[in-house]
């Protein structure tokens, strides 16, 4: 007879994020990567062989004990010095019987009293704030436990360990190529130069549906799938990181000052990731290509069958001055929006939702209503359903990057929100002027015939190919009954869809 631990930190990203500055908040990834191995390390010292520790990474663990009494003692154990080393929370479930051949039942049983148990916690407390009690100057609601000689400030267990953490930033192959340049990329003016608005971005990735992924996997299947992912994230930055370099070898900036690309947080298949705007939307989608890629064929490898792997993304477009802890809640959102629309559309399904980060929240859309948008988009180069592949958006822009910019603003204005017309009013006056408008901006932009050429192709690749109808498209994937176009979006990013090997590859449009 087995048991099985399952134990899975809570709240990982808030924890690392109440942190002030870039450094801060790298520090605290790297802080819960080195503690889960040095747990893991610790558990095999206590004579737990390494093939039972099925997952100790990104703050989960799943290990196998034969002993009942020594499961549930290194269930304590480990809430005791996460809570010791960072001032964290970790949710660990009673120990789990189960037979050899069973596992996989016994993993999903234990997945989902993990989730019961984080949707129910135990009642909180209030912490009295007294006086005469020094708060950690970094996160802010910590009790200071020692003054941190090189900043000069009070801060408490949770950010010591992290500034412990920073002096060695070591938890990937990725990371290491950047440590030369660390000490400039931490700041974040830097990334802001590479736009004209000093904007940069902020992206969020988190894999589609692991959990089932791990509910087919035997014992050994999941250990080697734990060992292998954070491989999987470190090699796909690397080959997104690699084409940003050829595209940007040619910039004194980066000959000076390195690479614009900077991973917040990396853990299991969580990334948050701080980079230069300009080319951040082609990025995220050569990223999680390589993802998809890599990973398909590493489940085919070890014999895992009927699973389609998949990653969303969320991101934000913001100021070097935005609040990077706003900027991380509001990509999250993002992250959940494009997640939302894949469970509904496809489970399997790789899909991006982005902002900018003053944006105003949106207003439901009704049925019946046109948009200037179709967020979300497909990261893999193919269209699914009403949801256009995100290259689509790059590849319009390469083409249109020589038309007059009086023309594509004059074009955008007729796509506002305000100035649509409504399409239960298909005859109306209002429709019939708004076709003469954009009628009349193609005229103009027809003195030079390829002008008009490329933009009547991108109305079309962005929307449909029907003009009595705005060039619009049905977007089902937002809602029953409405329709968009994609110019809206491309125009709203133009700065931020810059491919970085789309250049001379456009297809025909």
């Amino acid at each position: 007879m087995k048991y099985l631990l399952a134990a899975e930190v809570d709240k990982i990203q808030e924890l690392i994020f109440q942190a002030i500055r870039q450094k801060e908040i790298t520090g605290g990834s790297q802080l819960l990567t080195e503690w889960c191995r040095r747990m893991a390390e610790e558990m095999q010292r206590d004579g737990v062989p390494p093939e039972d520790i099925i997952v100790a990474d990104g703050g989960a663990f799943r290990v196998v004990f034969s002993d009942k009494e020594k499961c549930r003692l290194w269930g304590e154990q480990l809430a005791e010095y996460y809570w010791r080393e960072t001032g964290g929370t970790l949710t660990v479930v009673e120990p789990l019987q189960f037979e050899e051949a069973d596992f996989t039942v016994a993993s999903v049983e234990a997945q989902r009293r993990l989730r019961v148990e984080k949707m129910h916690p135990p009642n909180a407390s209030a912490c009295i704030h007294n006086p005469f009690l020094a708060y950690c100057d970094i996160c802010g609601h910590g009790f200071g436990s020692k003054r941190e000689s090189s900043e000069g400030k009070t801060v408490c267990s949770g950010c010591s360990a992290r500034f412990d953490h920073i002096k060695d930033i070591s938890h990937s192959l990725f990371v290491q190529t950047l440590a030369a340049d660390l000490e400039i990329n931490r700041q974040v003016d830097y990334f802001g130069s590479f736009d004209a608005h000093t904007n940069v971005a902020y992206l969020v990735a988190d894999g589609n549906n692991m959990g089932v992924l791990f509910s087919k996997c035997s014992k050994e299947q999941m250990r080697k799938v734990s060992l292998r992912l954070p491989e999987i994230i470190d090699s796909s930055l690397s080959t997104a990181r690699v084409k940003l370099i050829n595209r940007l070898i040619q910039d004194e900036k980066f000959k000076i000052k390195g690479l614009p690309v900077l991973p917040l947080i990396m853990g299991g298949d969580d990334l948050c990731v701080l980079l230069a705007a300009p080319y951040s939307f082609d990025f995220a989608r050569q990223f999680v290509q390589h993802y998809i890629d890599e990973l398909n064929a590493f489940l085919a490898g070890i014999g895992v069958r009927d699973f389609a792997a998949g990653m969303c993304v969320g991101l934000v477009v913001c100021k070097a001055s935005y609040p990077h802890t706003l900027a991380y809640k509001r990509a999250s959102r993002m992250l959940e929006r494009a997640k939302t629309a894949a469970r509904t559309q496809g489970a399997s399904l790789s899909l991006i939702s982005f902002t900018k980060g003053a944006t105003a929240a949106e207003e439901p859309d009704k049925p019946g209503k046109l948009l200037n948008t179709l967020q979300t988009y497909h990261l893999r180069d193919e269209s699914t359903g009403s949801i256009l592949p995100l290259l689509d958006l790059l590849e319009c822009r390469e083409i249109l990057k020589d038309v007059p910019g009086s023309r594509l603003a004059a074009i955008h204005e007729l796509y506002d929100q305000a100035i649509l017309p409504s399409p239960n009013d298909y005859d109306n006056e209002k429709r019939k002027d708004w076709l003469k408008r954009l009628d009349y901006q193609l005229d103009r932009a027809g003195r030079k015939p390829q002008d008009r050429d490329n933009l009547e192709k991108a109305l079309r690749r962005l929307g449909s190919a029907d003009p009595d109808f705005l060039y619009m498209r049905s977007a089902e994937h937002i809602n029953d009954g409405i329709w968009g176009t994609g110019f809206g979006d491309l125009m709203d990013f133009w700065d931020y869809t810059l491919g970085m090997d789309i250049k001379g590859k456009v297809q025909d449009l």
